[in-house]
C-alpha cells in the first residue's frame, strides 16, 4: 500500500500520528485507543464516555481484551500495521466513498474498528458499541453562536448569489446528479418563499455547490442542506456558502444556528467555531 494512498481529515491524521508512539505492531484496537487519546470533537466525547462506562482503566481492558499475537506486518506511513488494521483503513475508505466525501475522518475509521475487531464484544456491551457509533460514526448536530458573526476574512474564491425561483429546476437536477434525491425535500420547501433562503456558487455560469437554511422540517435557525460538487471540494466552495447562510442568519437575528446531521464535523468545527451538541446517554 502506498503512502498517500489515503487521505485523512487533520484530525484522523492526529490520531495516526500518536500511533506512532506505540512501540508494537498496529492493530485495529489502536485506533480506538488513538481516537480517545486525540480527545478533541468526538473523539473528547468518546473518551468521557467509555470513561464513565467501562472505567478510568479502558484503555487498559480494551487492549487486554484485543491483544494479539506478533504477527506480519507492513511499513506504512511510518508505521509498523498489520494486515488486520490494513482491512481497518480499506474498510474506512469504503465508507468513505459511500458517503461521497474526500477524507477519511475518525468516524470512517472507528466504525471499521468495531465492524471487524470482534474480540471488543469481550469487553464493551453491545450498549456501548451502540453509543460509539452514535457518537463517532453518525452524522450529528452542532450550534454555531450568531451574536457578532460577520463574514470571514477569507478572500472569496467563487461566485456566491442567492437563488432566484428560475433557478429552482437547475439547481434540483444538479442535487439529482451530484447527490441523489434526499435532499429534494428541502429544496422544495423553498418554492413559496418570498425570498428563497438558499444560496448557490457557480462557476462560468455553472453550479458547484449549494446551501440552505430554514429549509429542514421547515423549521427556522437550522442551516442545511449543503453540498459541494465532488471535484470543486477543498477549494473553498463550502466555506463561502456556509459564511454566507450564517450572515444571512445573523441578520434575521437568530441567536444560534443548528447545523442538521453534519458529516464533516471538523469541517464546521473549524470553519465557524461550531460546537457539538452532546449525544444523549
Amino acid at each position: 500500500m502506498k503512502e498517500n494512498s489515503y487521505r485523512f481529515t487533520n484530525r484522523a491524521e492526529r490520531i495516526i500520528d500518536l500511533l506512532k508512539e506505540y512501540d508494537n505492531i498496529i492493530q485495529p484496537y489502536h485506533f480506538l485507543i488513538g481516537a480517545c487519546e486525540e480527545a478533541t470533537g468526538v473523539c473528547g466525547e468518546l473518551f468521557l464516555y467509555l470513561y464513565k462506562q467501562v472505567g478510568s482503566n479502558f484503555m487498559k481492558q480494551v487492549k487486554t481484551a484485543c491483544e494479539a499475537p506478533r504477527e506480519e506486518y507492513i511499513e506504512w506511513n511510518g508505521l509498523n500495521i498489520s494486515y488486520a488494521s490494513l482491512k481497518v483503513l480499506e474498510r474506512a475508505n469504503e465508507k468513505k466513498e459511500n458517503y461521497g466525501q474526500t477524507l477519511i475522518n475518525e468516524g470512517h475509521i472507528l466504525f471499521a474498528v468495531v465492524e471487524l475487531e470482534k474480540n471488543l464484544r469481550n469487553v464493551l456491551s453491545k450498549e456501548i458499541l451502540k453509543h460509539i457509533f452514535q457518537i463517532a460514526c453518525t452524522p450529528r448536530d452542532l450550534t454555531v453562536y450568531l451574536e457578532g458573526y460577520l463574514h470571514k476574512p477569507f478572500s472569496p474564491q467563487n461566485e456566491i448569489r442567492r437563488a432566484t425561483p428560475s433557478d429552482l429546476p437547475a439547481l434540483k437536477d444538479y442535487i439529482r446528479v451530484e447527490f441523489g434525491e434526499r435532499w429534494l425535500e428541502h429544496v422544495n420547501h423553498a418554492s413559496n418563499k418570498v425570498e428563497i433562503p438558499i444560496f448557490i456558487a457557480e462557476r462560468n455560469n455553472t453550479i458547484i455547490g449549494f446551501a440552505c437554511y430554514d429549509l429542514v422540517r421547515k423549521q427556522k435557525s437550522i442551516f442545511g442542506p449543503m453540498g459541494t460538487s465532488k471535484d470543486k471540494r477543498c477549494q473553498f466552495v463550502g466555506r463561502e456558502l456556509l459564511d454566507t447562510c450564517l450572515v444571512e442568519m445573523a441578520k434575521l437575528r437568530y441567536p444560534y444556528a443548528i447545523i442538521d446531521e453534519a458529516g464533516p464535523v471538523e469541517f464546521y468545527e473549524k470553519a465557524c467555531n461550531a460546537k457539538l451538541i452532546p449525544v444523549s446517554q
